[in-house]
């Protein structure tokens, strides 16, 4: 029977297709993981000495402050350590990140606007002044399950996108809000803009939005996005030379979402 076993051997192919594709995404995934948690290790020495470095320079700085009475608050090298304090914060938290990619995340019923502003406080301070950001905040949000550090995450690789884009300047507009039962972060930009036939590539190691960098930064939210929150990330607008919109939607009650054709055109629906 002919027909019968063109059928057997297309189910064959299909199946051995799958197996491929997943033993080289789990390949894939276990060299991520490596990758990341050597890079945590080997961060963690050296920012633990420029730590005690500050704190030996802050209290010596302050004993000659206080032999001269002058506030260490007020002078401009207690100015210049509070940002360096600032940043070694940041530099741990970024080695905290890399160490739980491969780990299950705690998650933690937080509020996504601080989660959101935290994140946007820190960037605006470090950006162009080029760039006005705006942001829209729908009022009496719930708190949701996530894990703080990496969403800031994820929202930090959205908004250095963002600005990249924007090389002569631009609006960054970021808008929380709620959908059903899903919280929906939208960043928008009024760059360059993506093409379509990229939407779904700028997710895929390697490929890169910016003329510097690996290309990482849109795999690892994606990551953290679908894998860890169960939600999804993409695309949502483009437009060349006039802006794009990135969207993210995660569930309220972090709740795993089947990807089926329904879920799918569902996350399609405004």
């Amino acid at each position: 029977y002919p027909p019968f076993q063109l059928l057997v051997i297309c189910v064959f192919l299909a199946i051995s297709y799958a197996a491929f594709n997943t033993s080289r995404r789990y390949e894939q995934d276990f060299l991520w993981v490596g990758m990341a948690k050597e890079t945590a290790h080997q961060l963690g020495t050296p920012i633990s000495s420029l730590m005690a470095l500050h704190a030996q320079m802050e209290s010596n700085h302050a004993e000659t402050l206080v032999s001269n009475n002058t506030a260490l608050a007020t002078s401009q090298d207690g100015l210049w350590l509070n940002t360096f304090a600032k940043d070694l914060q940041r530099l741990e938290n970024i080695t905290e990140r890399f160490s739980k990619i491969g780990s299950t995340p705690v998650m933690e019923r937080l509020s996504m606007t601080e989660t959101l502003e935290h994140s946007l406080d820190y960037l605006q301070s470090r950006t162009p002044s080029n760039i006005t950001f705006t942001k829209e905040i729908a009022a009496d949000l719930p708190p949701i399950p996530h894990n703080r550090a990496l969403m800031e995450w994820v929202i930090e690789n959205l908004v250095k996108n963002a600005v990249d884009a924007m090389p002569n300047g631009g609006l960054l507009h970021c808008h929380l809000h709620q959908i059903r039962q899903h919280l929906v972060l939208d960043v928008r930009d009024t760059g360059i803009g993506i093409p379509r036939s990229r939407h779904q590539l700028i997710f895929k190691p390697g490929i890169s939005t910016r003329h510097r960098g690996w290309g990482l930064g849109l795999t690892l939210a994606r990551r953290i996005v679908e894998l860890n929150h169960h939600g999804s990330i993409r695309v949502w607008h483009s437009e060349t030379n006039k802006g794009t919109t990135f969207r993210i939607r995660l569930p309220m009650e972090g709740l795993h979402k089947r990807k089926t054709w329904l879920g799918k055109f569902f996350d399609k629906q405004p």
